[in-house]
């Protein structure tokens, strides 16, 4: 167990070094490939575009969402 261990660890030291090399951009891409191939999310939605247009709130009559929420979990 203990060598188990110390494998991991050093596993671990390695991986830490190499996303230090990493700029911003790039550890991202590693952390979703990672989320990804781990099976914890199946796609990963894509940034919003310029193109799409701001969005805008809308007015909606009655409680607030969050309060019904806390309603509902109680």
């Amino acid at each position: 167990m203990a060598r188990l261990h110390r494998k991991l660890n050093i596993w671990i030291r390695q991986r830490r070094r190499v996303l230090q090399l990493l700029n911003i951009s790039q550890k991202r891409e590693v952390f979703h490939r990672a989320l990804l191939s781990s099976g914890l999310v199946k796609r990963l939605a894509t940034p919003r575009t310029e193109e799409e247009g701001e969005r805008y709130m809308i007015m909606v009559q009655g409680e607030s969402l969050s309060k019904t929420i806390l309603q509902e979990r109680r």
